[in-house]
């Protein structure tokens, strides 16, 4: 089948989408909240935004080892798609995730690339991340640019009650690099939780739109380094790595122990902002 046949079947048939994603603990991709988006939407014959609806049994005659998730289709922004689709992806058997991905854990918004191939859908393969959270909120209307319609649904989700949520589209924003989402992120800068700060920072300072705000957002890295949870430590560490400029918070050589080495570039970070 082409690829237009592929795309225009009717709306009661399910497609076939093939997730090829890793788990962010396999340390094999750069991690979702880093994801370019820009390539993807250019690239991707079919965008949507989709929740799990739930799972369908592995064929018999199936020689790998896959799992298929039905998804509803909240929003499509590519493709003709109907409103259900169901997800073909990889095993990945790793002990603290046996047989399936977490991320299409039920309850949660995903957004989605794919491409057709033959008779199937396969999820983008340029990007480990074809598969992205989001927020829960989607903007008023729906015309626009495919960029201009997903920068509208994120900017509405930084409104979201749930922190943790606006976490999501403070990533997406991050990953779309646009003059209106680098203002947004200036503003979370400004405004934001420790983590949304944190990830605006990042952003931010990726594509070098800080200009003067640059001390702020080195501050709002700077934070990460205090948070309760080890792994976003490290995170903020290896930011801290490549935008504070100071000889502490570089890695050692041999490595030393992580949290030594946190509160050493912390220590030197408030020395140079005067105690601050």
């Amino acid at each position: 089948m082409s690829m237009s046949g592929c795309l225009s079947r009717p709306a009661t048939t399910f497609l076939t989408l093939i997730a090829v994603c890793l788990p962010a603990h396999a340390r094999l991709c750069m991690a979702p909240e880093q994801t370019d988006l820009r390539s993807m939407i250019e690239k991707a014959p079919v965008i949507f935004r989709g929740r799990q609806a739930g799972w369908l049994p592995k064929p018999a005659d199936q020689v790998y080892s896959y799992h298929n998730v039905r998804m509803r289709v909240v929003r499509a922004f590519r493709g003709s798609l109907g409103a259900e689709v169901v997800v073909k992806f990889p095993s990945m058997n790793y002990p603290s995730n046996p047989g399936r991905l977490l991320m299409f854990t039920g309850g949660r918004e995903w957004l989605v690339f794919a491409n057709p191939e033959r008779d199937s859908l396969h999820l983008s393969y340029d990007s480990c991340y074809s598969a992205l959270p989001v927020a829960p909120v989607m903007a008023e209307g729906d015309s626009g640019t495919v960029a201009e319609r997903l920068e509208a649904d994120f900017l509405a989700g930084l409104r979201h009650a749930d922190p943790k949520e606006r976490e999501f589209s403070v990533h997406r924003l991050g990953g779309l690099r646009s003059l209106q989402a680098f203002a947004a992120l200036r503003a979370v800068l400004a405004e934001g939780s420790p983590r949304e700060r944190f990830w605006a920072a990042d952003a931010l300072l990726s594509d070098g739109q800080e200009g003067q705000l640059r001390p702020h957002a080195i501050d709002a890295l700077a934070e990460g380094l205090i948070d309760p949870d080890p792994p976003h430590r490290a995170t903020s560490f290896r930011a801290m790595q490549r935008y504070a400029g100071t000889q502490e918070c570089q890695q050692s050589d041999p490595p030393a122990d992580l949290d030594w080495q946190v509160s050493q570039c912390l220590a030197a970070w408030k020395g140079r902002r005067g105690g601050r």
